[in-house]
């Protein structure tokens, strides 16, 4: 197709449209295909993200265009004769949201082009600048009419420009903004940055893409509901989508990440028969693979302990850039130390610990305890019944997650109303200067409240209340 004009270029598409997934699918280089089936799953995967980063310029068209790409790209990667829509909108969820962060042309239409835009009529107005402190370059007053709405009424790029601007101008402004200034404020690029604003209408897009995700898994898929806030926690894309960037020793092996990737978007993980996915408890597998860590038979000890694991490993670093241990740490003490409660010597109460050390830095935190001990706990998997009001479901679902985290944190602590020997080995380690950290991990990554504080600082969302010990 080699349209003359820019007028023809709509006619010519509708007419020609497998031109048009042709361009979509197109790259910047082309690769054999004898050669793209021999890569690694995980290498396929990072190429297809990586070819969908360009912006596409279009309406419905563009939308329809990058689903049906990542759709085939999917079925192909994980067999999979049918991708549902929840697993596209999953894909395209930012990465803070939980996502994988792939193109969503319908998010970026407005922001982009309304950004686009307003830096282009300043421009006309003002002038163009090579630099910094360079003389502005001032277009002929002919051009500048162009972008002017009172010159140039008929012109539709401005007319849509000044009907989206008193809905865009709002998000795109900084919170300090009075309303009163949104427009006026957004229009001098002297106030706000192109950049800036496309952060913010970026992040509003993608709010409302998640929020748009939860009603849909509520009306169509229920069932799903409980996993959503483990599922879209914003440290969980990094092993399918970070880790593909960086060295090739961190990326994980093709069975390990056609799991997660799996579990990720919502896609059966069996495709066995019924009669073939019996658990010993005789209990039957579900096709998403949830049973296997709520069973009540089958322990948990080899996830429990590849977790443990993980986390002596990397914790030296975390804590030395938090400053509770010295830089030259290299490693933590042994796991699961006894003598920690002089009363039940051999009782073994903490996974992994580590001594905090004062540091002479002023902005060393200091900590009270002598040691600090974490004791990593699988939950099961979280269930929650459809809400019966879609527009408080994220509320719903996440209070539930967390009240759901919260049982086995207390569980560890001693203080879920169960008075047992683990009562006294909790005074014990409190009495010795010691302080136990419930380390709450489930099936789909979520973190118990306690451990994202631990972690990233965050509050729990709810409050964790204990049951006094006398």
């Amino acid at each position: 197709i080699e349209p003359r004009t820019h007028d023809e270029v709509p006619l010519l598409l509708s007419e020609h449209p497998e031109a048009a997934d042709n361009c979509a699918l197109g790259t910047t280089h082309v690769i054999p295909a004898h050669s793209a089936s021999c890569w690694p799953w995980r290498r396929r995967a990072y190429s297809a993200f990586s070819s969908v980063d360009e912006p596409i310029h279009s309406s419905e068209g563009g939308s329809n265009t990058v689903s049906t790409q990542l759709r085939s790209f999917l079925s192909e990667l994980l067999d999979a004769a049918e991708i549902p829509d929840h697993t596209i909108l999953i894909c395209q969820l930012g990465l803070k949201q939980g996502g994988l962060g792939l193109l969503h042309p319908a998010s970026r239409a407005v922001s982009d082009f309304i950004v686009s835009m307003n830096k282009a009529q300043f421009s006309a107005r003002n002038g163009f600048k090579i630099w910094k402190d360079a003389v502005p370059v001032k277009l002929h007053p002919s051009l500048t009419k162009l972008f002017d709405r009172d010159q140039n009424q008929q012109s539709i790029y401005l007319q849509r420009f000044h009907t989206l601007l008193p809905h865009v101008a709002p998000i795109a402004c900084p919170a300090a903004c009075p309303p009163s200034d949104h427009i006026a404020h957004f229009l001098g690029l002297d106030h706000v940055s192109p950049s800036s604003a496309a952060n913010r209408l970026s992040q509003a897009c993608s709010i409302t893409l998640r929020e748009h995700f939860y009603t849909v898994i509520a009306d169509t898929q229920p069932d799903h509901l409980g996993v959503l806030s483990s599922l879209l926690s914003p440290h969980m894309p990094y092993p399918l989508i970070a880790m593909n960037r960086s060295d090739p020793r961190n990326q994980l092996p093709n069975d390990i990440f056609d799991i997660s990737l799996r579990r990720k978007l919502l896609l059966p993980i069996y495709r066995l028969p019924a009669d073939d996915r019996v658990c010993t408890c005789t209990a039957t597998h579900d096709v998403m693979g949830r049973h296997i860590l709520n069973c009540l038979k089958n322990n948990k000890k080899g996830a429990h302990d590849y977790i443990r694991d993980g986390l002596k490993t990397i914790l030296p670093k975390i804590l030395a850039t938090a400053e509770y241990i010295p830089p030259t740490t290299k490693e933590l003490p042994p796991t699961e130390q006894t003598d920690m409660a002089p009363g039940y010597p051999d009782k073994k109460p903490f996974d992994v610990s580590f001594q905090p050390t004062p540091m002479l830095s002023a902005t060393a935190p200091t900590c009270p305890f002598g040691t600090v001990g974490i004791d990593v706990v699988i939950p099961s998997t979280p269930q929650l019944s459809p809400p019966h009001n879609s527009l408080d479901v994220i509320e719903k679902v996440s209070a539930n997650a967390e009240v759901h985290h919260q049982s086995y944190e207390r569980q560890k602590l001693r203080c879920d109303g169960d008075r047992s020997e683990g009562d006294a080995i909790i005074r014990e380690l409190l009495s010795e200067g010691h302080v136990l950290i419930p380390f709450a991990v489930d099936g789909y990554g979520g973190l118990g409240p306690m451990a994202r504080r631990f972690l990233f600082g965050d509050r729990p969302c709810r409050a964790l209340t204990f049951r006094q010990v006398s």
